[in-house]
């Protein structure tokens, strides 16, 4: 089994769902919960007459008040971002600046996503995670997998690139932190 956790500033879920069934169509598509809520999401790639195919599950978990700055919480993904936040920190970059900007990104993700592939990642599900992660404008966690062709644990951009590895490398030159307007409207 192969895995990989997407992390965005993003809410809506229902983008994840449309995305899935862009590339493997309605039919093909089992949700648990229901379209604008859905729990689960599971798709199989690749199954002929003899072949079993490989299976994708996608879950997730939200911040229950997004926002855009990091603070205490007993939040179990606000534990979880804490965490992954004292991790890069710790992290002697080669890209300090770049380093910089994934701890800023870090700090607004409101949204943990959860993608399970097994035996393994295809051509097919690889594709659908990567247009996903462009959709939601995420960022990666993930161990060795045929996404990233890497044993290295490390975090790599919506495109590929990696961000930091455990090693303090990175190919990516610079991120993008985009943070939703509705967060720094205050009613007067």
């Amino acid at each position: 089994m192969e895995n990989c956790t997407l992390y965005t500033h993003e809410v809506d879920m229902g983008k994840v769902l449309a995305c899935m069934r862009a590339h493997f169509g309605t039919s093909a598509i089992q949700v648990t919960g229901q379209d604008g809520n859905w729990d689960r999401i599971t798709t199989v790639s690749g199954k002929k007459l003899l072949r079993k195919g490989n299976t994708l599950t996608i879950t997730f978990r939200q911040r229950a008040i997004p926002g855009y700055q990091l603070e205490q919480s007993d939040e179990p993904i606000i534990a979880n971002l804490h965490k992954m936040y004292r991790f890069v920190h710790q992290v002697t970059a080669e890209n300090e600046t770049l380093k910089e900007r994934l701890l800023e990104k870090i700090a607004t993700v409101n949204t943990e996503i959860v993608v399970l592939a097994a035996p393994a990642f295809n051509g097919d599900l690889r594709a659908a995670v990567m247009d996903m992660a462009q959709e939601l404008d995420a960022i990666f966690f993930s161990e060795g997998n045929v996404i990233f062709k890497t044993e290295v644990q490390g975090f790599w951009d919506k495109n590929g690139a990696l961000l930091l590895d455990v090693n303090g490398h990175s190919t990516a030159t610079n991120l993008a932190v985009d943070i939703d307007a509705k967060y720094y409207e205050v009613d007067n």
